[in-house]
């Protein structure tokens, strides 16, 4: 007699875990108002307690915080200050927003022959790919960013997105050698486009920023410096409001008191 034996199973779809996150710094130099100052209006021991991000407070009384990853210098406004490290370059942005086709790369032209770098934002939405036994992985996504003269020079750089998102991601490219302008910046689609529903990745080129390096100290002028990690606040830069107590050299009678009045 034979014997049979049975046996089996059954599975449900899987889906990856979502591990595309950007991670962008927003960097702002304000200038609060013509030096000197004398500084912070709750000390300048603390001075995240007086700057304010879309009107909250960086710092509470308490000495809690109500944001992370933000880093500030201030200059006071003396006419000898020094420039704030971190912040020895201007830049100056320039939003593209559009979309990335294999077929339709996106050309900028860059003529500015003072720029010593550039900073290209590109990215992809959710880089989702859904399998034939219903599972939900990360796509295989590869885009080109090229600086072209029509010598022939060409600089490049190539970035693959490998990882799985719920939004859109975005990734900065840097060009710190760059070619004598002007020149051409262009970001081409390498992967094919989607053509099915269950591949979702579609690129764009979201903007520039083209850099200059100058170590500016603004003198008499106070100023703020701020660096702020980014996904505190989506898509929008947060407004700053800063409660200062102003300059202190105005005469006032001796039995006066400006703090208590």
């Amino acid at each position: 007699m034979s014997s049979q034996k049975s046996g089996g199973g059954s599975r449900t779809p899987y889906e990856a875990p979502n591990t595309l996150s950007s991670a962008q710094v927003i960097r702002t130099i304000d200038a609060l108002c013509e030096g000197p100052i004398e500084g912070f209006a709750y000390g300048n021991d603390a001075p995240f307690k007086s700057v304010f991000l879309s009107d909250t407070p960086i710092q509470n009384s308490d000495g809690s915080y109500n944001f992370k990853g933000v880093t500030g210098y201030f200059n006071r406004g003396a006419n000898d200050q020094t420039y704030i490290p971190g912040f020895d370059k201007t830049e100056r942005v320039v939003s593209v927003g559009t979309a990335v086709k294999k077929t339709t790369p996106i050309a900028r032209t860059v003529s500015d022959p003072m720029i010593d770098a550039l900073r290209v934002t590109i990215g992809v939405e959710r880089n989702v790919r859904v399998k034939d036994n219903g599972d939900t992985v990360a796509a295989q996504t590869q885009m080109l960013v090229e600086l072209v003269r029509n010598d022939g020079t060409n600089v490049f750089q190539s970035v693959s997105f490998t990882e799985k998102g719920s939004g859109a991601y975005y990734q900065d490219v840097v060009f710190d050698a760059l070619p004598e302008a002007p020149f051409v910046l262009r970001v081409t689609r390498i992967t094919n486009d989607s053509t099915t529903d269950k591949v979702s990745n579609n690129t764009f080129f979201a903007s520039y920023v083209e850099t200059i390096n100058a170590k500016l100290s603004y003198p008499n002028t106070a100023v703020s410096a701020l660096k702020i990690d980014s996904d505190q606040f989506g898509s929008n830069n947060p407004t700053r409001n800063f409660l200062l107590k102003g300059k202190n050299d105005l005469r006032i009678p001796t039995n006066y008191d400006p703090i208590t009045r």
